[in-house]
């Protein structure tokens, strides 16, 4: 193997996926706050995850804390619910 193919060995088995992740609420004020008055509201929040590193990330599990009580729904872009593959596993109670 020569220096030039030993370099780009060498660069690939060092190569990552790095990720960044993103939340915001939807329908918030500019400052990213949701003010209201209501003693019940419904929340949708938008979570982004991109790959920023040099490799290709093969399949990724997002794990996601929300206080325990929460009726929380995975839903797709437009809001349309997503079903029950994608409902959320509860942790078991202590």
């Amino acid at each position: 193997m020569g220096r030039e193919e030993h370099a780009a060995f060498l660069r690939e088995l060092r190569a990552r996926a790095r990720f960044t992740i993103t939340a915001r609420p939807l329908e918030a004020d500019p400052d990213g706050v949701l003010r209201t008055d209501a003693t019940r509201v419904f929340v949708r929040a938008e979570i982004g995850l991109a790959n920023v590193g040099d490799k290709a990330a093969g399949p990724t599990t997002l794990n996601v804390l929300l206080p325990a009580g929460l009726d929380a729904r995975w839903c797709g872009p437009g809001g349309e619910e997503l079903g029950p593959a994608w409902e959320p596993r509860r942790p078991p109670r202590c």
